[in-house]
């Protein structure tokens, strides 16, 4: 078995040396072979540099930087048509989701689902971020999307599925694109850990809507 886990990474210095301690760490329990894809978004915090150098001692970890800044979702994409395993894992650069519950994903996806999202025990803490959240994901609703804001980008899906989501030509919300799948899904309740900075604001929650009710209607 083959898993790869797809991460975008932007503004992580902070998070990438225990970022990826524990990744391999909890893919090494699993004695598979893995491979770690981070798309690297222009940060300009050093953030490249240290990956680069962090992957010069891992095989198993690649770099992509992007020519420029292209978000979070296309930076996503363009990680999944990296991807080769059998499994794909997306989660985000920032340590809020744990890679120790990557085992109990593979657990649940083994029992005979193609998808399975991790789905938040809390909603944010953070009365503004939980507000825009709200707010974001009534927008979401309104192309059909039905979401609980409790459950972001952190899964792992089948290679099938990843094929699937790569054929959609529209919109780029991964999430969203997942949602449209026809694959059976499920979810397990994931604890995770609140940073105090986030570069998701409320204009870029809305920056993102507006995107992806550009490209849903024009």
């Amino acid at each position: 078995m083959h898993i790869s886990v797809v991460i975008p990474v932007f503004k992580a210095k902070p998070y990438l040396k225990e970022l990826v301690f524990r990744l391999e760490k909890a893919l090494r329990g699993l004695w598979v072979d893995y491979e770690l894809i981070f798309i690297e978004d222009c940060s300009e915090d050093g953030t490249l540099e240290l990956a680069s150098d962090l992957a010069l001692n891992i095989p198993e970890l690649q770099i992509h930087p992007n020519e420029e800044n292209i978000g979070q979702h296309p930076s996503i994409l363009k990680g999944l048509k990296l991807a080769k395993g059998d499994w794909v894992v997306v989660m985000d650069c920032d340590l809020q989701e744990h890679p120790e519950d990557i085992s109990r994903l593979l657990k649940k996806a083994l029992e005979g689902f193609e998808i399975v999202l991790a789905q938040r025990k809390r909603l944010a803490s953070n009365r503004k971020k939980a507000i825009s959240s709200a707010l974001f994901y009534r927008l979401m609703r309104g192309f059909g999307y039905i979401h609980n804001p409790e459950i972001a980008n952190f899964g792992i899906y089948s290679n099938e599925v990843i094929s699937e989501v790569l054929k959609m030509t529209k919109p780029d919300f991964f999430p969203l694109r997942i949602a449209k799948s026809t694959r059976k899904k499920t979810a397990i309740y994931v604890d995770y850990t609140e940073t105090k900075t986030s570069t998701y604001t409320l204009a870029k929650r809305f920056k993102l809507g507006a995107s992806i009710f550009w490209q849903q209607w024009r």
